[in-house]
Order: C-alpha cells, then sequence, then structure tokens
C-alpha cells in the first residue's frame, strides 16, 4: 500500500491528505513509536511542547499563515481553521519548499503543505466551517477534475459555476473571520463530539 501510494504521489497525480494524511508524508513520527512515515517530505513528527502551558492535544480553531502565493489557498490566510492534534510537523530549511502554510501554537508548525497537484492539511476543512470549509474543497475538486480529464467542456462549466460561488463566500465572509489569531478563538457552534484525551479528561473534539 505505502509503494502504491508514494508511486502516485511521485508521479505528482491529485491528492489530498488530512491530519494524518499529512503526517504520514514524512520520514518519521513519535507517535506510538518512533513509526516511519512515506518519506516524502523531511521532517519528523513530534508531540507539541506543553511546558510553554499550551495545552495537549491543540483543539479549536485557528488562523493560518499562508507562506505562498497559492490558488488553493487564496484569501485563506488570516482564517480560522478547526485543528484536533497532539503531534505535528515542525518548518525547516529542508521542507520549506513543500511549506504552503503554518500556524502558531506555542511554536510554529506546518499547517498545510503543496508541490504540484499533492496537497496536505493538518487541519480539517470539513470541519472548519464558515469560508473554508466550502472554499477548500471545492477548490480543490475543481481544480483537479480538470486535470485529470480536460477534455471534457461540461467539467469546465461545473468548475466556473463554483469559481462564482468561491468568489460570493470569500466576498461576504472576510470580515467576519479575517482576524489574525496565534491562540485559538472562540465559536458558538450548534453540537458537540466529546472524547477523553491522553489524560482521561473529556475534551471537544468536533463542532459543526
Amino acid at each position: 500500500m505505502d509503494e502504491a501510494l508514494c508511486s502516485y504521489i511521485e508521479k505528482d497525480r491529485p491528492f489530498l491528505g488530512i491530519c494524518l494524511g499529512l503526517q504520514l508524508l514524512f520520514e518519521s513520527s513519535e507517535e506510538n513509536g518512533p513509526v516511519k512515515g512515506l518519506g516524502l517530505i523531511p521532517g519528523t513528527v513530534g508531540r507539541f511542547d506543553s511546558s510553554n502551558g499550551f495545552r495537549v492535544p491543540h483543539i479549536g480553531w485557528n488562523a493560518l499563515q499562508i507562506t505562498k502565493d497559492l490558488g488553493i489557498l487564496d484569501d485563506v490566510g488570516n482564517y480560522h481553521v478547526y485543528f484536533v492534534h497532539s503531534y505535528r510537523a515542525m518548518p525547516s530549511d529542508d521542507n520549506n519548499e513543500w511549506i504552503s502554510s503554518t500556524c502558531d501554537y506555542g511554536d510554529k508548525f506546518i499547517a498545510s503543505i503543496r508541490r504540484g497537484n499533492v496537497h496536505a492539511v493538518q487541519f480539517h476543512p470539513e470541519k472548519s466551517g464558515g469560508k473554508t470549509q466550502g472554499y477548500y474543497f471545492l477548490a480543490f475538486l475543481g481544480w483537479h477534475i480538470l486535470v485529470l480529464i480536460p477534455e471534457y467542456n461540461i467539467l469546465r462549466c461545473w468548475s466556473l459555476y463554483f469559481e462564482k460561488i468561491l468568489e460570493s463566500e470569500i466576498k461576504h465572509g472576510k470580515e467576519a473571520w479575517g482576524r489574525q489569531s496565534f491562540k485559538t478563538c472562540k465559536k458558538v457552534i450548534a453540537c458537540l463530539d466529546v472524547r477523553t484525551n491522553d489524560k482521561g479528561d473529556l475534551v471537544v473534539t468536533k463542532g459543526e
């Protein structure tokens, strides 16, 4: 399975990894390990340092800091997206060319990567709500379906249709969500999913 996935990604085929899907791309992880990763991106995934007063796991909405001008993350910078993780990959000179955004939680960690058609995010766009929930997935799907099957004009129309939706989301959501933050923010949500953390405490892991 790992060989097939590495071969697929190395051919620059469309790929989107979420949360653990980003961490698996690195050389190794300290979680339940050390364990070997796919080795596509230099670096080791390590646990957050809780000695600085920041709670682990990192759970909540935090702001992205875009490091590159990339179409799939256009206008998402400084918007709050949803994280739930205890381990993270750190930026370095060796993996800098992969990094498309970072986030601060005690220290700076990699929030998303991109190289060619390969994308991965540490946050959960499907749980983030607001702008990023629709924006990220629709941008990814609209962008890469055209790469895979460019000869179908109906897909071009489909992509243009969703571009208009995204433009509307950006226009109406920017003032409400576009504030820089280096800590998790508060957000009103309609329902909660709760689980226990490593210490046995009940923590919220999801909000819709």
